[in-house]
């Protein structure tokens, strides 16, 4: 990966906690169709990634030079790309992952320099986006889809998102909508069939576009994902059902956490409970 760090010091946008992606788990699997088999065709290039401070607290990503060396192999997988792109926590995190990803979005007609920068608040913004639409499935910037996570218990995309869908492409929004946009049928050559067997082929021109169609796919696929409910988490997991119930954190890790918080409550509140404390 490459930054430009004449801008600033690397140490204004790293913290102690940033994790190195470069060990982020690459065994994410490629999902497809019953029916056919499926590919997004995705060839981003690796970018020169400069920041700098912009604002309280956020920053600006600048895709400076744009080379013609292929990114880490790893985000050649898509589905791969979106589970690394939503778990991102930091500011210095995001700058790894854009530096592994190439360019995040794809130039807009009405926004000609759209693509060549990014800030950390967006960044944010379209990862909150991308779960909204994982987890409620199409929606359209008139939708207002109801969420007790929010105040009020109902989120209007117009309001909440309105800064990055304005910009955005107009194959952005149909993916968005669950309009397919570049989608191809070609014969593809198997070793070990007679015939040519066809293969629906996806084609995207950024990051976005290809984590936008690979929600698509898992939504043709009947994939039902949900928000771990351990209040701090706002992890997306693909739900599945184990005795008869259904999983509701993300992992054993917190689902633990919330077990013993129960047990903590529930003592507190037990009859002699403060009396044992004063004792």
């Amino acid at each position: 990966m490459s930054h430009d760090m004449s801008q600033a010091d690397s140490s204004i946008i790293r913290n102690p906690k940033d994790r190195d992606l470069q060990d982020y788990d690459a065994q994410y699997p490629k999902h497809s169709l019953p029916a056919m088999e499926l590919e997004i065709v995705y060839r981003p290039r690796r970018v020169t990634v400069g920041y700098s401070a912009s604002g309280r607290g956020d920053f600006r990503y600048t895709f400076q030079k744009f080379q013609n060396s292929p990114i880490d192999p790893r985000h050649g997988n898509p589905f791969f790309t979106l589970a690394h792109f939503l778990d991102v926590r930091s500011p210095g995190e995001a700058l790894d992952f854009l530096s592994m990803t190439g360019t995040f979005v794809a130039p807009n007609v009405a926004f000609p320099q759209r693509e060549e920068t990014l800030t950390w608040s967006d960044f944010r913004l379209w990862q909150q986006l991308m779960r909204v639409r994982i987890h409620f499935g199409p929606i359209t910037p008139k939708s207002v889809i109801r969420d007790r996570g929010v105040q009020g218990g109902e989120l209007a995309i117009a309001e909440r998102f309105g800064r990055i869908i304005r910009n955005s492409t107009p194959r952005e929004l149909n993916w968005l909508r669950g309009h397919p946009s570049g989608i191809i049928i070609v014969r593809k050559a198997i070793a070990s069939a007679r015939l040519p067997m066809l293969c629906a082929q996806i084609c995207v021109t950024s990051t976005l576009e290809a984590m936008l169609a690979t929600s698509y796919i898992d939504l043709l696929r009947g994939l039902n994902f949900a928000q771990c409910k351990l209040p701090e988490c706002a992890n997306l997991f693909l739900v599945t059902r184990r005795g008869g119930i259904a999983k509701e954190y993300c992992c054993h890790k917190h689902a633990h956490t919330a077990n013993v918080r129960k047990l903590r409550a529930a003592l507190k509140s037990a009859p002699g409970a403060a009396r044992r404390k004063r004792g």
